[in-house]
Order: structure tokens, then sequence, then C-alpha cells
């Protein structure tokens, strides 16, 4: 379905990318708080989506990424 809003790379696998909108720092709080919560074996990156009310309001992600220490073969 059609979602009202702007489609925004907020971050990738090494940097920040949009740094104006307020959803970049919700953004960067989530990767951070995945790492804490994995005891820093996990963390999340490549945040991109769509940012509602000027950057400000909901951001509905797709496809991030999840980095791990942890080998799965």
């Amino acid at each position: 379905p059609y979602i009202l809003g702007e489609f925004v790379k907020l971050s990738n696998n090494t940097k920040v990318v949009k740094t104006e909108y307020k959803a970049t720092e919700y953004g960067l709080a989530y990767g951070h708080f995945s790492y804490e919560f994995s005891n820093h074996r996990d963390v999340v990156v490549d945040l991109q989506g769509w940012v509602t009310g000027n950057g400000k309001g909901l951001i509905y992600l797709t496809d991030p990424q999840i980095h791990s220490v942890d080998r799965n073969d």
C-alpha cells in the first residue's frame, strides 16, 4: 500500500546519511540499543524507510541489516 511521507536512507553500514531528520536520531538510538541489549554482539544498521511528519513523525523501516559477531554457517 501507499505510504505517505518521504523515503529516505537514514544510515548505511558505515555512516549517517541524512542528518537533517529527527528520525535519524531515533534510528541511531535504535541501533545503539540493539548493540547494548545484545551485550555488544549484534547491531542493526542500514536504516532506510519512510519518514512522516517532516522527519519528526513515524518511521517505517524497510530491510535493515543486522551485523553480528556470531557466525552462522
